[in-house]
C-alpha cells in the first residue's frame, strides 16, 4: 500500500485543525484515525493466518467449512469496520482491504479457486451508496487479483439486517440467499472445476457463511472454504 501524497496529509492536518476530533482507536486528540492506529490496523495483514470451522448442511450430511482470517473482531479494527460499513467512511476501504488481501494471499493453493462474496441487500446498498465488499475486493494486489471473483449469490427480498439479532434469528435470516442463475451458468462454462472461496467482512456465528455454503452445495458447487477480514471471539457457554 503506497503512502498518501504530501498534499493529502496536509489537507488532513488542516481538517483536524478546523474540526478538532479524537482518534476513535486510542482517543488521542488528532484525526478520526491517528497514524499509530492506522499502522496498527495495517500491521494485521502480516499476522499468521488463523481458522475456525463452521458447519453447513447438504442433502445427505453436514460438512465442515474452514473460515480463514487474520484478526479478531475487536478494538480499533472493529471500530474502523463499523464506521466503514454503517457510517459511510469509505476512506477506510483501502486500509481494510489490505487485511482482506493479506488473508486471501495466504490461503492454501487450490486449482480454479474463485472468490464468491456474500450478498448485500439492495436496500442496504442503496442506503450506503456503495457495496462494502466490492470496494474491499478492489484493493487486491497482483497475487490476490489472479483469483477471479464471481457474484454468485443474491439476497432474497425478505432478508433483513443481522445487527442485533439472536443466533436463531441470524440462522433463519441467513438462509434467505439465492443463487444468481445467470452468473452460475457463466461460472460453469468458464471454470468447470471451480472451487469456491466465500468472502465476508466478519464471521460472528458463522450462520451467513453456513447458509451460503448450503445453497451453493445444493447446486453442485464445490466449496473450498471461506475468508473474512476478522472473526468474532467465541464465548464458551
Amino acid at each position: 500500500m503506497t503512502a498518501h501524497p504530501y498534499w493529502y496529509r496536509v489537507l488532513l492536518d488542516l481538517r483536524a485543525l478546523l474540526f478538532p476530533s479524537n482518534c476513535f482507536g486510542c482517543g488521542r486528540f488528532d484525526r478520526f484515525l491517528c497514524r499509530d492506529c492506522r499502522h496498527q490496523i495495517r500491521a494485521l495483514s502480516q499476522e499468521a493466518l488463523q481458522s475456525r470451522t463452521v458447519y453447513y448442511r447438504t442433502s445427505d450430511s453436514a460438512r465442515g467449512l474452514s473460515v480463514w482470517y487474520l484478526a479478531s473482531y475487536e478494538g480499533v479494527l472493529k471500530e474502523c469496520l463499523l464506521r466503514y460499513k454503517h457510517q459511510g467512511a469509505t476512506q477506510y476501504a483501502k486500509l481494510l482491504g489490505v487485511i482482506l488481501n493479506g488473508a486471501v494471499s495466504k490461503i492454501p493453493a487450490a486449482p480454479q479457486l474463485v472468490l464468491v462474496p456474500m450478498p448485500s441487500r439492495r436496500s442496504k446498498t442503496r442506503e450506503r451508496g456503495y457495496n462494502h465488499l466490492r470496494l474491499l475486493l478492489r484493493c487486491r494486489d497482483a497475487t490476490a487479483a489472479r483469483i477471479p471473483v464471481c457474484w454468485l449469490l443474491r439476497a432474497s427480498y425478505f432478508r433483513t439486517s443481522q445487527v442485533g439479532s439472536s443466533a436463531g434469528d441470524r440462522e433463519r435470516n441467513a438462509r434467505r440467499v439465492r443463487v444468481n442463475r445467470r452468473n452460475f451458468q457463466r461460472l460453469r462454462k468458464r471454470y468447470p472445476l471451480a472451487q469456491l472461496l466465500l468472502v465476508d467482512d466478519v464471521c460472528t456465528t458463522g450462520a451467513t457463511l453456513s447458509a451460503a455454503a448450503s445453497v451453493l452445495a445444493d447446486t453442485g458447487c464445490k466449496i473450498f472454504g471461506a475468508v473474512t477480514l476478522c472473526s468474532a471471539k467465541r464465548h464458551k457457554s
